[in-house]
C-alpha cells in the first residue's frame, strides 16, 4: 500500500498522468484512506471535482477505509471553491456522524466552506463549537463577513479575535 500510494502521488503530481494515476488506483487490491484521499486530491488538482466527490461514497461503501481529517479537509475545500453548499453540508453531517474531533484544520475548512456559500450563521456556529481558535480561523471568519459585504460584522470579529487573545497577522 505504501508503494502504491507513492506511485499514485507521483503520477497525480503531473496532471497529464492523471489517467495513469486513476488506473493504478483502480488496480490497487487494497485501498486505505491515504490512497482514497490522494486520488481525490489528484482529481481536485486536475479540476475534475465530480470524480473527486464520487470517490467519497466509494470510500464509505468499501468499509475498510474510514475518512480522515485530510479527506474531509480536501473535500470541504473543494466545496468551498465550487460553492457546492449541499455537498459541504452533507460532509459536515458525515463528520458529526463519524464523531470526528473538530480540530483547527476541520473547523477552518468547515468555516471557509460555509462562508464561501454565504451561510455566515453556520460559519459562526462552527467558530463557537469549540474553544480552540487561531489566527487562520479568525481570519477566515473576518474574510467571510467581508465577502458577504457585512463590514460591521467583520470588524466585530476582529475585536472578538483580539479579546480572545489572538494576535492578528
Amino acid at each position: 500500500p505504501v508503494l502504491a500510494c507513492s506511485l499514485l502521488a507521483f503520477y497525480s503530481a503531473a496532471r497529464s498522468d492523471l489517467p495513469a494515476a486513476a488506473s493504478l488506483f483502480d488496480e490497487m487490491p487494497r485501498r486505505d484512506a491515504v490512497a482514497y484521499t490522494a486520488m481525490m486530491s489528484a482529481f481536485i488538482r486536475a479540476g475534475d471535482w465530480a470524480r473527486a466527490l464520487a470517490l467519497y461514497p466509494r470510500m464509505l461503501a468499501a468499509g475498510d477505509a474510514p475518512p480522515t481529517e485530510h479527506t474531509f479537509a480536501n473535500l470541504l475545500a473543494l466545496c468551498a471553491s465550487r460553492q457546492l453548499c449541499c455537498h459541504g453540508r452533507q460532509l459536515h453531517a458525515q463528520l458529526l456522524r463519524w464523531g470526528a474531533d473538530l480540530n483547527l484544520v476541520l473547523k477552518t475548512a468547515l468555516l471557509h466552506m460555509y462562508s464561501s456559500c454565504g451561510f455566515m450563521d453556520h460559519a459562526h456556529a462552527v467558530l463557537c463549537s469549540t474553544p480552540d481558535t487561531d489566527v487562520v480561523l479568525w481570519t477566515a471568519m473576518i474574510a467571510g463577513y467581508s465577502r458577504a459585504g457585512d463590514l460591521q460584522a467583520a470588524l466585530r470579529m476582529f475585536r472578538h479575535m483580539e479579546q480572545a487573545g489572538v494576535l492578528p497577522s
